[in-house]
């Protein structure tokens, strides 16, 4: 689900945007001028960093910023819930996916900007299709183009790990333990975590975590079951476990990250301690902006 456009001018050059967490995949095209990828934890990149004409794509979490020059640049951003899992798994192996866009893919970037404007600022029936649409379009121009066959590191160590989180992903319900991967792969749990170490990711239980992040965010964009049901398909005890876990992994409680998928008006609000539908833009406005989540 397309959760945000953002198509147009950006004066990073006067005003950088420092780097810092997104809780969606992000969509990031320069289509005009020149700005520059800024990493948490490193300087300000200078003139050598520049780019223009690129793709990127980057997974939820990932924390970085832009800088520029000092003319402004144009850019389409395009932010979803969830992607295909062809995409998702490189970008995860990657750290995120880069692609330096041809003129006709240029061109292309700019008619699928101005194609989905419409549906995203009044959407019909029809607007998510066109946002999915769009989302494979990139997803393809990016893959294609070469990130795909980006080099990687582990080798038997990244087969192992990829079987492991098959794993947490299949049995997922049950509530798996890494104790219970391991038992599955036929090592020990400190071999497991020495495994995940050598292709240089994130912890076993770090990885369960997010695949259990990830199947919560596509139930609660995708379906309008409970809490309590998200919970049970996730591998918690109940929506009490499941709020607790998601707002630490996203600094939002789920309720009102599925509450920020409907359109304003909408969207419900707590008022005396009961959540009412619909209500006025500017409550929602207001609720949504205690969580960084107003765009």
């Amino acid at each position: 689900m397309l959760r945000y456009l953002g198509y147009g001018y950006r004066h990073f050059g006067q005003k950088p945007l420092p780097p810092h967490t997104r809780i969606n995949w992000e969509f990031y095209a320069v289509l005009e001028g020149r700005c520059a990828l800024w990493p948490v934890g490193g300087p300000k990149p200078g003139a050598d960093g520049l780019e223009e004409n690129t793709l990127w794509v980057f997974p939820p979490e990932h924390a970085h910023g832009w800088t520029g020059e000092r003319r402004h640049c144009r850019v389409l951003v395009l932010h979803y819930g969830s992607v295909a899992a062809t995409l998702a798994k490189q970008a995860r192996r990657h750290g995120f996916l880069k692609h330096k866009l041809s003129a006709a893919e240029a061109r292309r970037v700019e008619a699928i900007a101005q194609e989905l404007q419409p549906h995203y600022s009044d959407p019909v029936e029809t607007s998510p299709l066109h946002a999915q649409k769009a989302q494979l379009e990139l997803a393809l121009m990016v893959m294609e183009g070469g990130a795909s066959r980006l080099p990687t590191h582990g080798g038997l160590a990244r087969q192992k790990m990829e079987q492991i989180i098959g794993y947490f992903e299949e049995h997922l319900r049950e509530g798996p333990t890494v104790a219970q991967a391991a038992r599955a792969a036929a090592i020990s749990p400190g071999h497991l975590r020495r495994l995940f170490k050598a292709a240089g990711e994130e912890s076993p239980r770090m990885a369960l975590r997010r695949v259990a992040m990830e199947h919560a965010i596509n139930l609660l964009a995708g379906t309008d079951i409970t809490l309590d049901a998200v919970a049970e398909q996730c591998g918690f005890s109940g929506a009490s476990e499941l709020s607790r876990a998601f707002k630490r992994h996203f600094n939002v409680p789920p309720a009102v990250w599925r509450a920020s998928l409907l359109p304003p008006y909408q969207r419900p609000v707590r008022i005396h301690g009961r959540l009412q539908f619909p209500q006025a833009a500017d409550q929602v406005v207001g609720k949504l902006r205690r969580y960084g989540m107003h765009t």
